[in-house]
């Protein structure tokens, strides 16, 4: 199995491992959210327990005085009901700050419990006095419920829930005990029973609670941490993203300026050993040129600067064109180059499309050896599927991801140069995202790939046209340029003064600056006004070419046309300057092609 080769070290992304600590961490929050259940259940249990005390002295206030002993269970019991209420509030206090301890409250409610349930099931014994047995049955019927209450509300916490439970009917079983006659030895012995029933209800119950609380605890944990770890990511890749903005843009300097210095040699060395050297630097350049349009293309992508332009085209045009374009590289490997004709019409953007298919034949190419390569459009109701194909060395299921990402080759580890640079299927699916043509890919080491493209067909009709190819865009030759006078703006001293003898070899006279300011005071020692402004996109002190070119229209009066030059590949670079208006070229620049640039914008000024 051929190896993946990344061209650029990647941070590992380890996957998230459930350890000791993030577990101990979800087991604390939730025993604290049980623990806030617990007090939001005791204020609702405090509150019945106050009016439960009154209903149960109503009865009694009626008969006549309370008993002495009933007045100071009511006394004591209402001061501990207050007391009740005072630790719900302390509780809800505090934890409004976060600066509640869950276990010291925790201990507060299981002796509160403790408390409020032996003050409760005192008055199971008060009553079993001969001159109260006549609320006997009510008393009982009330701390029973009362018990079973407590097993409901309390049990997210089983301490309280038992302390409470045995503190009321511990007494109450004691009292029956006490009567001495057979019914209430029955009596105690079901009491204990249901304070028996009650517990382990409030364990089983406690149990489920507990898992639950646990478990959520532990997926919010797990989803904080997946959220950290995804910042995390996020951070890296924009961090990346800037390192890589940042390593474009001082590479892209000197390449440029080396593109420009080798251009001018050109024009002085035309034959012999220096000739063969200069063309070498020719291709070398090319070389750096064609690494770092790849950058551009994919940041121009990501900067959603990309024009998406959907018009009918028929098919067969596009594959005329890659045919032709291919067709040599495919014989000099020995490949059978194959487009099956096709009379199907889609509807996209021809260039864009155009670069999709471009860029898969080209791969298909360079990682097929035996065979061929065969381009087909299979039309299937109102959709046409445009296959790649191809008998090269295929892709393993673990790698079919991994290849779409950028500077990913499969069998290159030596990272030869004439394999490409690992962008072309990271541009592929990107663009089909853009035109929202899915992309889909079988394959198998050994038997070759086939890349499908389903893209929405265009039934034919009367009306529709073929539309003709768009001009073929021609450089410029040396001298396109005779007698304008164009203003330079760069902060860069080398990429000044190359692009200064290229442009004057071009014919014209070249003014040029460091900054806006300097453009404006030169400016003004000048006879003439500049015909045209290019100026570097970032220049020192964190002036914008754009400003730049603003202000030095502003003091001439005159709104000159310009131009931005950049080597910064940062996507929000690229949109900033889309969303200027003005013609953004990307360094490393061939000196044809920048001198057809600005040939061209000095055609367009009226």
């Amino acid at each position: 199995m051929p190896p993946v080769t990344p061209a650029l070290s990647r941070d590992a992304v380890v996957p998230y491992a459930l350890t000791a600590a993030p577990v101990a961490a979800s087991a604390q929050e939730a025993f604290a959210k049980r623990i806030h259940l617990l007090y939001k259940n005791l204020l609702t249990g405090v509150s019945f327990g106050s009016l439960t005390l009154v209903m149960m002295l109503v009865p009694m206030f009626r008969h006549g005085p309370l008993h002495p002993l009933v007045q100071w269970w009511a006394i004591a019991s209402a001061l501990w009901l207050c007391v009740g209420f005072g630790l719900c509030w302390g509780y809800r206090r505090l934890a409004r700050r976060g600066d509640a301890d869950a276990r010291v409250w925790a201990y507060l409610a299981s002796g509160g419990g403790a408390i409020a349930g032996l003050l409760w099931g005192s008055l199971g014994l008060i009553v079993m006095r001969p001159e109260l047995q006549q609320f006997e049955t009510y008393v009982v019927t009330g701390l029973c419920l009362l018990s079973v209450g407590a097993a409901l509300g309390y049990a997210v916490y089983l301490p309280a829930m038992v302390s409470f439970s045995i503190g009321i009917i511990v007494p109450l079983a004691a009292s029956f005990i006490a009567g001495g006659d057979s019914m209430h030895i029955v009596m105690a012995i079901l009491s204990l029973q249901c304070c028996a029933a009650l517990i382990a209800f409030g364990v089983e119950f406690n149990r489920a609670l507990r898992n639950e609380f646990e478990l959520t605890s532990k997926v919010s944990a797990l989803a904080r941490d997946l959220e950290a770890e995804k910042q995390q990511v996020l951070a890296a890749s924009a961090a990346k993203s800037r390192f890589l903005a940042a390593a474009s843009h001082d590479l892209r300097q000197p390449v440029h300026s080396i593109s420009l210095y080798v251009g001018a040699l050109g024009r002085f060395v035309s034959e012999g050993e220096g000739s063969r050297i200069v063309h070498r630097l020719h291709g070398a350049v090319r070389a750096l040129d064609g690494l770092f349009e790849g950058l551009q293309d994919i940041s121009r992508i990501d900067a959603g600067v990309v024009p998406v332009q959907q018009r009918a085209f028929a098919l067969s045009m596009l594959f005329d064109a890659i045919d032709m374009q291919f067709r040599a590289s495919a014989e000099l490997k020995g490949l059978k180059l194959v487009f099956e004709p096709t009379d199907v019409v889609v509807e996209s953007d021809r260039m864009l499309l155009e670069r999709i298919l471009s860029n898969l034949v080209s791969n298909a190419i360079r990682y097929t050896f035996v065979g061929g390569v065969t381009v087909r459009a299979v039309r299937e109701r109102d959709t046409v599927e445009v296959r790649v194909e191809d008998s090269g060395i295929g892709i393993a299921d673990e790698h079919r991801e991994l290849i779409f990402e950028e500077f990913v080759q499969i069998g290159n580890p030596e990272r030869d140069r004439s394999k490409g640079l690992g962008l072309g299927l990271a541009i592929v699916r990107r663009l089909s995202e853009i035109l929202r043509h899915p992309l889909s890919l079988e394959s198998a080491p050994g038997r070759g790939s086939v890349f499908s493209l389903h893209l929405p067909a265009v039934s034919l009709g009367a009306s529709f046209v073929a539309p003709a190819d768009a001009p073929v865009e021609t450089t410029e030759p040396p001298g396109a340029l005779p007698g304008s006078f164009v203003l330079v703006i760069d902060d860069e001293k080398d990429v000044l003064d190359a692009t200064a003898i290229v442009l004057e070899q071009a014919g014209a006279h070249v003014l040029k600056a460091t900054s806006g300011d300097d453009a404006i005071d030169k400016i003004g020692q000048e006879d003439r006004m500049p015909d045209i402004v290019m100026s570097d996109l970032r220049l020192r002190a964190g002036e914008s070419g754009i400003a730049a070119v603003v202000r030095v229209r502003e003091a001439i009066g005159e709104r000159i046309p310009a131009l931005l030059v950049t080597g910064d590949t940062a996507p929000e670079r690229v949109a900033e300057a889309a969303a200027s208006g003005l013609t953004l070229l990307h360094k490393p620049l061939r000196p044809e092609a920048m001198v057809a640039a600005l040939a061209k914008g000095l055609e367009a000024t009226p």
